[in-house]
């Protein structure tokens, strides 16, 4: 891959090369690194890895059928690798109001972010992303309906870029969905970064839904301004080994941010998801509440901060991580932390590791509900207060749908 790729970034690209030589140079995570501390790090490994080879008419034509997940929609984007499946879809009411839904073509935006340890990974987004999406809402401007992208990952490297402005009091529910294109294995490396202005309010619903054989990087960067609102919601379905990375920067006064997740990680599977909220003006708040559910061999590791600068006085944050285990081989790794540089704070954080309760398995077998599907509902009942932040039914109903898929 290295050679062909010294070929292929030529200097008519000089951001591109100067990138890929900046992936080459950057070390292979170790796991005695903090930032990667207790992941299985040889997994992330790209090797002889190649990109995703363009497809055919025909599977282009198929997998625009299987995209459509909701049946109400403002607009809709899907890429499949590097590709873009057919046109991108704003409806033209929302057209009408200036919103904005572009291909980044071979020109993806290039900008230096926070990692929590994945920079050698956002230098490789940087360098192979062929196609990305840019999404701008105008000041004032109320998206009715869901904007979807979805992302199909075929096997070799997927390099998507999705880029998010919500202007000054403007409306929006992006929705995000990973699925694969089949059973091959594949490497998908994303950035996603959403910027809500002053006064904005952005919720986000990402669904990750991978084969097994899958292994993902995904940096994700929320801004969130004065008095604006921003709620991201992760849900981890099914994959390989995943490696989420949040960080939020709450640069207003006023701002407030929700932050939540649901894994379920079974046998070879391994997510990863490390977190960083960052407050960086005063009277703001943000809440982290991530749950995993493991099965038989399932591993998860949640390492979070919250980071309190010293003028952000009157900082309201929390974070949570629960774990249920419903086997005793599962694995899961909680490291919470605090940084507070500022005097007059409320904030707190706190894990909790624990099994099904027994009494409960007990109560349902008693009633004739055999194990599995009492398992799958002690499960549903752990998860319900991430899945209704969503408040799309359509959607909700597609998670659950496929959350019961994994206990089949």
């Amino acid at each position: 891959m290295t050679k062909l790729l010294d070929k292929q970034l030529d200097s008519s690209q000089p951001h591109r090369r100067e990138l890929w030589q900046q992936f080459k140079k950057l070390p292979d995570p170790i796991s005695k690194d903090q930032a990667w501390r207790f992941a299985s790090t040889r997994k992330y490994r790209v090797g002889d890895l190649t990109s995703t080879e363009n497809l055919s008419k025909g599977k282009l034509c198929e997998l625009s059928t299987r995209s459509t997940i909701l049946d109400a929609f403002s607009g809709q984007a899907v890429l499949a690798g590097n590709q873009i499946v057919g046109s991108l879809i704003l409806d033209d009411e929302t057209a009408a109001l200036g919103v904005t839904l572009n291909s980044l073509g071979e020109n993806p935006v290039i900008e230096s972010s926070e990692t929590l340890g994945g920079d050698k990974f956002q230098a490789l987004n940087g360098a192979l992303s062929k196609n990305g999406i840019i999404l701008t809402v105008p000041d004032h401007v109320e998206v009715k309906q869901p904007i979807v992208i979805v992302h199909w990952a075929g096997s070799g490297g997927s390099f998507p870029q999705l880029h998010v402005e919500a202007g000054l009091h403007a409306r929006l529910h992006l929705v995000e969905i990973y699925f694969s294109i089949g059973d091959e294995a594949g490497f998908n490396v994303a950035s996603t970064r959403i910027r809500a202005r002053a006064g904005s309010h952005v919720s986000r619903s990402v669904i990750r839904n991978w084969n097994v054989d899958t292994t993902a990087v995904h940096l994700e960067h929320l801004m969130v301004h004065r008095d604006a609102y921003l709620q991201s919601t992760n849900l981890n379905i099914n994959g390989g080994t995943l490696r989420q990375e949040t960080v939020l920067s709450v640069q207003g006064q006023g701002a407030n941010a929700d932050l939540s997740s649901i894994s379920i990680a079974g046998e070879g599977q391994e997510f990863d998801q490390r977190t960083l909220q960052s407050h960086e003006a005063s009277d703001s708040r943000s809440d982290l509440l991530f749950k995993n559910a493991l099965l038989a061999s399932g591993r998860t590791i949640f390492s979070g901060l919250i980071k309190v600068a010293p003028e952000a006085q009157h900082t309201d944050a929390y974070q949570t991580n629960r774990n249920l285990l419903l086997d005793p081989t599962a694995d899961a790794n909680s490291l919470p932390g605090l940084e507070i540089l500022a005097n007059d704070v409320k904030c707190s954080h706190g894990a909790t590791t624990g099994q099904i309760d027994d009494d409960q398995l007990f109560y349902m077998r008693s009633r004739g509900i055999n194990d599995q599907l009492a398992r799958q509902l002690l499960v549903f009942g752990f998860f319900e207060e991430v899945i209704e932040k969503i408040q799309l039914p359509a959607l909700e109903s597609r998670i659950r749908e496929w959350i019961e898929t994994r206990f089949q």
